[in-house]
């Protein structure tokens, strides 16, 4: 009974502190919003990084304004991911898209009536050439090496995973309850470094018919 009573207090808490900062109205927002699930999966994680920056810098989503999308980029940037890694700029020029529009729908709902970022205009960075760590040669040669006899059958499987999502080997033992073929999401239940939270992303085109 105290478990349930301290989590129903958090919870109440988490919702009063979302009204403070005048965003509680913004998850239903995105859920009714008339996209496909996977864009709506891409909204949400933007979503979660820029409502955290909200509560860290005690502001409201009213007064977010052109000031804080430039403290905002350096902020972002600065997040390390649960990869290890750092986000980019364009990435936190996507989240800052995603606020614009927000905003705009805001004021269409007569939630908020803020013009800070009518005219605030995003400028993206230099796109990165990475070159690809296996070339098809390399991909040809691995596939080749994994079906010869004696190989373990998860072997095949798990090297497909991990070759279009980049995961680890640990992270390719996924559970097909974290599959969903429907809306075309995968869920990892083991992320990256440790983390204690699971993510979704788009299932890549190359392994559905495998996953299905």
């Amino acid at each position: 009974h105290r478990a349930k009573a301290t989590a129903e207090a958090a919870r109440i808490g988490v919702t009063e502190k979302r009204k403070d900062c005048g965003h509680d109205w913004v998850d239903e927002l995105i859920e009714n919003h008339p996209v496909s699930p996977l864009t709506k999966v891409y909204y949400r994680n933007c979503w979660r990084h820029l409502a955290r920056f909200i509560i860290e810098e005690k502001i409201s989503l009213q007064a977010f304004s052109a000031n804080n999308c430039e403290k905002y980029l350096k902020w972002r940037q600065g997040l390390p991911r649960t990869s290890g890694g750092k986000a980019g700029r364009n990435q936190a020029c996507q989240d800052l898209k995603i606020l614009k529009w927000i905003h705009r729908q805001g004021r269409l709902l007569g939630k908020m009536d803020s013009v800070a970022l009518l005219d605030y205009r995003i400028k993206r960075g230099p796109i990165a050439r990475i070159k690809p760590v296996f070339s098809d040669n390399d991909i040809q040669i691995a596939r080749k090496a994994l079906a010869v006899q004696g190989v373990p059958s998860w072997m095949p499987i798990s090297f497909e995973i991990a070759l279009a999502t980049g995961c680890r080997l640990r992270e390719t033992q996924i559970p097909l309850d974290c599959v969903d073929t429907k809306n075309r999401i995968m869920t990892f239940p083991r992320p990256k470094g440790g983390a204690g939270k699971s993510f979704s992303i788009p299932i890549p085109a190359a392994i559905e018919p495998m996953l299905a």
